[in-house]
């Protein structure tokens, strides 16, 4: 009962950082705002770019790709996962430059001293504006089937839950997420880089391992700041914690039903059975 009440009179007694204050995207109308904007983009613009419908608009791209007519496209996508695989090492790189002249993980360093940290995860919070494009390509090239209920609630409340860290808590024990995060961005958006010029690596299968170990870690950090952060900020250990537990429920799900089902179908196929002798003698 003593941890629940900290809890909730650190959350009531909240203040903004005074070192973010009046940067821009941090007002939470500002943000409430953007991200309504991204869901109304989610919603209304596959209809009106794709009235017939998701599966002939896909039908329609990939005859177009072969076509060399969405050539321009697969530019903006190669220039996109580039850019994005850089901006992701630059946050690692910085992140942990300014762990090392601040603190490595702890209560979160103020004033001055600590404005670096802030300034990086500020940009940090400002990539998930940046990662929204990945949802735009997505439906211009008519794969609406990909705009699953995780992306897009992974999309928004990504974007949410780190305004809130960088307006109230730019720091300390908020920072380890954004780090192991960046990491991860670095290596997923380097698979869509590969992907996107024709070459299929291998280890897709450990990138989504990789995403789930995350967040993990991110369920076990918020514990942690749940209960042995300054009693005033305890409540970030809760908003980050409990998001990364529901994407942690999401993607396990999603891990088990890609992956689960084509390990199934394998040993299955490799399996042999009277109906499949029959196939191939009709074949014959």
């Amino acid at each position: 009962m003593e941890h629940l009440r900290l809890l909730v009179d650190g959350f009531q007694a909240r203040t903004l950082d005074e070192r973010t204050t009046g940067w821009p995207l941090l007002e939470f109308n500002e943000a409430l705002g953007a991200a309504f904007l991204y869901v109304v983009i989610v919603v209304v613009l596959p209809r009106l770019l794709h009235p017939a419908g998701g599966k002939q608009a896909a039908a329609k791209g990939a005859a177009g790709d072969k076509a060399g007519a969405a050539g321009d496209l697969r530019s903006i996508r190669l220039v996109y996962n580039a850019a994005m695989t850089l901006i992701n090492l630059y946050f690692v790189l910085e992140m942990l430059y300014q762990a090392s002249v601040t603190t490595w993980f702890g209560a979160i360093t103020p004033g001055e001293q600590g404005l670096g940290m802030a300034k990086v995860l500020y940009l940090y919070y400002l990539s998930k504006v940046l990662e929204w494009i990945d949802t735009v390509i997505m439906i211009v090239r008519g794969a609406q089937r990909q705009l699953s209920f995780l992306h897009v609630y992974h999309h928004v409340g990504t974007f949410l839950v780190w305004r809130f860290n960088v307006a109230y808590y730019p720091g300390g024990e908020a920072y380890p997420p954004a780090l192991f995060n960046s990491f991860v961005h670095v290596v997923m958006y380097y698979y869509y880089f590969q992907s996107t010029r024709g070459y299929q690596p291998w280890w897709k299968m450990y990138l989504t391992r990789l995403q789930i170990s995350q967040l993990f870690s991110f369920v076990v950090l918020g514990a942690y700041a749940m209960i042995n952060a300054a009693p005033e900020h305890r409540y970030i250990g809760v908003i980050n914690g409990g998001f990364a537990l529901t994407l942690l429920v999401l993607f396990c799900q999603f891990y088990f039903a890609s992956y689960g089902r084509r390990a199934s179908a394998s040993k299955h196929a490799s399996a042999p059975s009277h109906s499949a002798g029959a196939v191939r003698r009709k074949q014959e």
